[in-house]
C-alpha cells in the first residue's frame, strides 16, 4: 500500500526525518486544488555539521528598519548594480542607512536613504543584492527586522522583531568586500 502526506509546500523538509517511507506527497495550494507532486530525498548517513559554529555571538550593533521599504530600495538598486557582483553598499550612521549602488560599465548609480533605528558605531558594509531580496521575500509578512552586525567582514543575523508562537526564525547573511 502506498502512503500519502498532505503538506503545505513549506514543509517538505519535515519528510526527510520520517520514520517511515512515504511514497507519494500531494501539495495543497491555497485555492484548495490537489496537485500531484513527487517528492525524493536522501538521508545524509553522515554527521550533520555543526551549524552553531557559524552563527556569530558578538554581533552587538542593531539596526531596526522596517522591511517593506528596504524591500522596495532593494529592488531599485539591483537595477544599478553591476550584474556579476550585484553588490550594494549599507553605509548606517545613527537612525540612517544609506543604499547605494553602482556599475561602472554603465556609468549607473543609485543611492537613497532610510530612516531606521540604530545602535552602534558607523558602519560600511556590502551585500549581494540578490541575497538580501531572498531574505526579505521571505520576511515579507513581517512589518520589522532587526540587523545584528559586528563588522563589515563578519557574517549579519537578520530577525523579525515580533516572534511567532513555535516558530523561531533566524537569517544569515555574509557580506561581500566593497571596492573604497
Amino acid at each position: 500500500m502506498e502512503k500519502q502526506a498532505i503538506a503545505p509546500r513549506s514543509c517538505f523538509h519535515i519528510f526527510a526525518n520520517q520514520k517511515t517511507k512515504i511514497d507519494k506527497i500531494v501539495a495543497k495550494e491555497k485555492e484548495a486544488k490537489e496537485t500531484p507532486l513527487m517528492a525524493q530525498y536522501n538521508k545524509i548517513k553522515q554527521k550533520y555539521p555543526d551549524y552553531s559554529s557559524v552563527i556569530p555571538l558578538e554581533n552587538e550593533f542593531l539596526l531596526e528598519i522596517e522591511t517593506k521599504e528596504l524591500h522596495n530600495v532593494i529592488k531599485r538598486m539591483m537595477l544599478f548594480s553591476t550584474s556579476n557582483t550585484r553588490r550594494v553598499k549599507f553605509s548606517i550612521k545613527e537612525n540612517n542607512l544609506e543604499v547605494s549602488a553602482e556599475d561602472l560599465d554603465l556609468g549607473a548609480s543609485g543611492t537613497e536613504n532610510i530612516i531606521c533605528k540604530y545602535k552602534g558605531d558607523n558602519i560600511e558594509i556590502g551585500f549581494n543584492s540578490s541575497y538580501v531580496n531572498d531574505v526579505l521575500n521571505h520576511l515579507g509578512s513581517e512589518k520589522k527586522i532587526i540587523f545584528k552586525l559586528h563588522s563589515a567582514t563578519k557574517a549579519v543575523i537578520i530577525l523579525p522583531i515580533e516572534e511567532k508562537e513555535n516558530y523561531e526564525l533566524m537569517m544569515l547573511l555574509m557580506p561581500v568586500r566593497l571596492n573604497n
